[in-house]
Order: C-alpha cells, then sequence, then structure tokens
C-alpha cells in the first residue's frame, strides 16, 4: 500500500486523497509502532475522528503496540466518542 507513505507528512485536511482515510489509518492502527505513531498523530490533528471510535479502542488492546500508544489510542477513542466528534466526523 504505497498511500501508508503519506502518513510520514503531516495530515492536511484540505488535501485530496484517491484513498480511504480511515481505511488508511484503521490499517496502520493495525501494523506496528512506527505506522500507528504516525495514524495517531494524524488523528490528534483532525483526520477522521468521528469514524475511528471503534478502531482506536481495538488498538488499545493490541498488545503488539506500545503501552503509551495503546494508552493514547484509548485517549482518542474516548474524544471520538463524545458527542461533538461525532458530529464533527460524520
Amino acid at each position: 500500500m504505497v498511500a501508508h507513505l503519506e502518513l510520514e507528512a503531516p495530515f492536511q485536511p484540505e488535501a485530496l486523497h484517491d484513498y480511504s482515510v480511515p481505511e488508511l489509518l484503521k490499517f496502520a492502527l493495525t501494523t506496528n509502532d512506527y505506522w500507528a505513531e504516525l495514524a495517531l498523530g494524524w488523528l490528534e490533528d483532525g483526520a477522521a475522528p468521528g469514524e475511528m471510535e471503534q478502531a482506536l479502542r481495538d488498538a488499545s488492546r493490541e498488545r503488539h503496540l506500545g503501552q503509551a500508544l495503546r494508552h493514547r489510542a484509548l485517549r482518542l477513542a474516548k474524544l471520538a466518542a463524545a458527542p461533538d466528534a461525532r458530529r464533527a466526523g460524520g
């Protein structure tokens, strides 16, 4: 997947993508610490927050990810579950 290389650049909300950003982020959260770290960075910068709650909760339970990343994923999942995040994401 070539699109995952875009995760190495800062998230740009105005950018047009020829792939699904939420699907890219979900994939990155299942790989390794490096790509999960970049995906979490994009999410913290505002990429698809409301669509990612379950994927973030799943990532928070992935033992192959470092503890700090799991805690960060859980924090973002809780933010995604907030009513204002659902409005913004969908």
